[in-house]
């Protein structure tokens, strides 16, 4: 049930001689939301949440109008029961994606063995696939799972607000956003948090046709990098060294997480391994976000900017949101 301000999804014991997974959607008030689970995946608290967020007509993220830039899907390795999780929508159809990017932390991104036919994965990510979130960070709905929910069942005001990246007001008369992750909602989500962390003198630069590099040492917790064009051309960053120094069961736990994507809010490339050769990201928009999770690990990070002057391939250009 759900009213102006709260809904809920409420689970009743009952047992079901249907052996499948299964969502029914409510048309009216007077229908409520039918939802059978299998044991096993009702346990499972990663599908549990992907069933919630189908329950709640969150659709999944391999069902996007513009998936083919982020995964390439083999329908013939899905079992028809599942092929309706993996049908691609039309842009048309599913408004709310419409300036939203692929989200590989979201919790309705299924695993590529979900449905599957045979030994071969469903989907694949076609780009930079080594450097993804894996599955077991999407452990909560998304910034953009929220905004939606929060539209669509809480008939609050859809005006454009003065939050920055996507941010929005979670209800009428916040005087705080709501931010994607690492933007501060008592700054509007113009600016990081407050890093705690040593992260050298400067934490933002301006790109230009010019190649800069920049070389810092982090001690501590979160440092953040803002790396703009101020010409709104879009800006190539490449890694040319990344080095976690420290304890053994800290240095797992330290990351760079680069988002690269116009939409702040979707999840960026995540890299959790020392880096001695240049990785060059690809060049999406006028600003790239650098996120360096120390843990208590001494870390070495050294990248160069520029304007992005290159002919862009078909494969970079999947990655861009029509």
């Amino acid at each position: 049930m759900h009213n102006k301000r709260q809904f809920f999804v409420k689970f009743f014991g009952q047992l079901s001689n249907d052996q499948k997974n299964n969502v029914s959607l409510s048309n009216s008030w007077d229908c409520p939301t039918n939802v059978t689970l299998t044991e096993e995946t009702y346990k499972n608290n990663t599908l549990l949440r992907f069933f919630i967020g189908i329950a709640l007509d969150i659709i999944p993220e391999i069902r996007r109008y513009n998936r083919d830039f982020d995964v390439e899907v083999n329908m013939t390795n899905v079992q028809t029961d599942f092929k309706d999780y993996y049908q691609e929508t039309k842009k048309d159809e599913i408004t709310y994606l419409n300036d939203k990017d692929f989200d590989f932390r979201s919790p309705m991104l299924f695993d590529s063995n979900f449905g599957i036919e045979t030994n071969e994965s469903t989907y694949n990510a076609t780009l930079y696939k080594d450097y993804q979130y894996f599955s077991g960070f999407r452990s909560s709905f998304r910034l953009n799972d929220y905004k939606h929910m929060l539209y669509y069942y809480c008939n609050e005001d859809t005006r454009v607000s003065d939050c920055a990246y996507g941010g929005h007001y979670p209800k009428s008369g916040s005087k705080e956003c709501k931010c994607p992750e690492y933007l501060d909602p008592k700054e509007k989500c113009l600016n990081f948090y407050k890093s705690n962390g040593k992260c050298g003198e400067k934490t933002k630069f301006n790109a230009s046709s010019q190649e800069k590099t920049h070389s810092v040492n982090i001690f501590g917790r979160a440092c953040y990098f803002n790396i703009t064009f101020q010409e709104r051309k879009n800006v190539t960053v490449t890694i040319q060294k990344l080095q976690i120094n420290g304890t053994l069961n800290l240095i797992f736990t330290a990351f760079l997480e680069a988002l690269v994507r116009k939409d702040k809010g979707a999840a960026g490339l995540h890299f959790n391994k020392n880096i001695s050769s240049n990785i060059t990201l690809p060049a999406l928009s006028h600003q790239v976000f650098l996120v360096v999770e120390g843990k208590a690990n001494n870390i070495s990070l050294q990248y160069s900017y520029k304007e992005d002057d290159s002919n862009k391939t078909e494969e970079l250009k999947k990655w861009e949101v029509l």
